[in-house]
């Protein structure tokens, strides 16, 4: 108990000092957007390496990867399990990500998200679906990265649930080629249950699980990039083969609970 309280003790100020970093970071180098949006766009890159890495020491995560990250530009579609698979596939592969409207309004959260270059999308709005298509658009003539959770929600990780076929319309209209990646977590023994302490869903609200998160001793992220992209024309029928190749790999929260060893 006493470990834990220290835990939190010493991690909540590293946290928020990476996180004001990381927002200082991209308005120092946002200047370089009007000299060269190339160069800017891998500082951008390179600053979202540097700034989920950090954190991910700061948080005890190890990150174990099999497979290659595609390379740019890309369309990359994973499950969600918590809010932690951003800094998972932020540092791994680093891309602009779609993530729900609601974030703009979250204190350094929705700064760094804007300042990361995270397109907002309020998924009950057809018409703000299909302008998210001009921004990906944007984003691949930019020859950058783009990374979805077609999901729509993060889960308990029991399972991998459907994906939502509208946004997948834009790499089903223009027949892009879309790749998958596959997120598990581990946790020590004596930690509580992974699909409790790390998966984020249901009613459970942010500050108190995040305060969780942060007194666990070691996190071990499970990240697959499966080789094989897949293009199709429909978006449901492409909907539908993207959730099964990421079930494919997927293995459940539940099952995974206590298999790390104790490192401590």
């Amino acid at each position: 108990m006493i470990l834990r309280l220290l835990r939190l003790l010493i991690r909540l100020p590293v946290v928020l000092a990476i996180g004001f970093a990381g927002l200082g970071i991209l308005l120092f180098i946002l200047p370089l957007r009007a000299f060269s949006l190339q160069r800017w766009l891998a500082a951008r890159r390179a600053a979202m390496r540097l700034w989920t890495g950090a954190l991910c020491r700061t948080l005890g995560i190890d990150i174990v990867r099999s497979g290659q990250p595609p390379e740019r530009p890309f369309f990359l579609v994973s499950n969600h399990v918590t809010y932690l698979d951003v800094l998972v596939l932020g540092h791994e592969s680093p891309a602009r990500f779609v993530g729900k409207a609601e974030l703009r309004r979250w204190p350094l959260v929705g700064w760094l998200c804007h300042g990361a270059g995270v397109i907002f999308i309020d998924r009950s709005s057809r018409r703000d679906v299909l302008r998210v298509g001009d921004d990906i658009q944007r984003t691949f003539d930019e020859q950058e990265g783009l990374i979805l959770f077609p999901e729509g929600t993060s889960t308990r990780g029991h399972d991998v649930a459907p994906f939502k076929p509208p946004v997948l319309a834009w790499p089903s209209l223009r027949v892009v080629p879309v790749h998958t990646a596959t997120l598990s977590y581990r946790l020590p023994d004596d930690e509580p249950p992974v699909d409790m302490a790390v998966a984020w869903w249901g009613g459970m609200t942010f500050v108190p699980h995040f305060l969780r998160v942060l007194q666990l001793r070691r996190i071990e992220a499970r990240v697959h990039f499966d080789p094989k992209p897949i293009v199709d024309d429909d978006r449901k029928r492409l909907a539908e083969r993207l959730r099964s190749r990421v079930a494919s790999h997927f293995e459940p929260l539940v099952e995974l609970g206590g298999e790390v060893e104790d490192g401590e």
